[in-house]
């Protein structure tokens, strides 16, 4: 049984938020009084921060942070004025990447990134299909590649900092040594990723994280086989109108 109100008061007491339960007992004596007692979560002291491009997350670590949650809210992407089809999601993707592969992961780890302010998730691994690549960089099967998912999740001495676009932060787990459907483009040098990894499971195409936004069908890939996306991707030449429109997830 929760107190009513004792979590927004501890919220105002302390500089940070503290995941605290308050559970009755059948002793007497305690402090909070008889039949009273508190149980940590094993989440511990939560503390949360918003993005800051100017700072380095080490540089904002307090002695006594456990979990440090990141986000930078209010940031817009571009999107389409007018629902997409299955197809149009595909081809938008493939041409924004500079390769459409098949690739067999091996390492999942998060990374300090645009100068150490933020944290991605990088996936490295071997090409094993290649489906698509742009004019500008070629790639081919059996060579390594790192893809950046823009959110993450790193250990930096004994503090958690889980970074994500908007609040709840729900970093997908993305397991090793599995093999992924990935759309990478190429930002300054480095891999990212065009759309959302997914995992190659039975066969199938599978997010590990709800894809939802605004104006493209729920959870577009699901379900599809690598040859359904791959000749679409194959056969992209334009990309679907996307003037007038703000892409805004709706669901993570």
């Amino acid at each position: 049984m929760i107190i009513p109100g004792i979590e927004r008061l501890l919220s105002r007491i302390v500089p940070f938020t503290t995941m605290v339960v308050i559970v009755l007992v059948a002793t007497c004596g305690d402090p909070f009084g008889p039949g009273i007692g508190i149980v940590h979560a094993a989440q511990g002291r939560v503390r949360e921060l918003s993005w800051d491009p100017h700072l380095r997350v080490p540089d904002r670590l307090l002695p006594d942070d456990e979990t440090v949650v990141m986000t930078r809210e209010g940031l817009e992407v571009v999107g389409p004025a007018q629902p997409w089809t299955v197809t149009q999601v595909i081809e938008h993707a493939a041409l924004r990447s500079d390769l459409v592969a098949v690739v067999d992961v091996d390492s999942v780890k998060g990374v300090l990134v645009l100068n150490d302010s933020w944290v991605y998730t990088r996936l490295a691994g071997t090409v094993r299909e290649v489906l698509r690549t742009s004019r500008a960089l070629q790639f081919e099967q059996g060579q390594r590649i790192e893809g950046d998912y823009p959110n993450g999740e790193i250990m930096l001495g004994g503090v958690r900092v889980k970074a994500g676009d908007r609040a709840p932060v729900n970093i997908p787990t993305f397991p090793e040594h599995r093999s992924y459907l990935l759309f990478l483009s190429n930002e300054r040098g480095i891999l990212q990723t065009a759309h959302p990894p997914l995992l190659i499971q039975d066969g199938k195409l599978t997010y590990l994280s709800p894809f939802r936004a605004m104006n493209l069908p729920p959870d577009a890939l699901q379900g599809l086989t690598v040859a359904e996306v791959a000749r679409v991707a194959r056969d992209a030449k334009t990309s679907p109108p996307m003037s007038g429109g703000i892409l805004q997830p709706i669901g993570r």
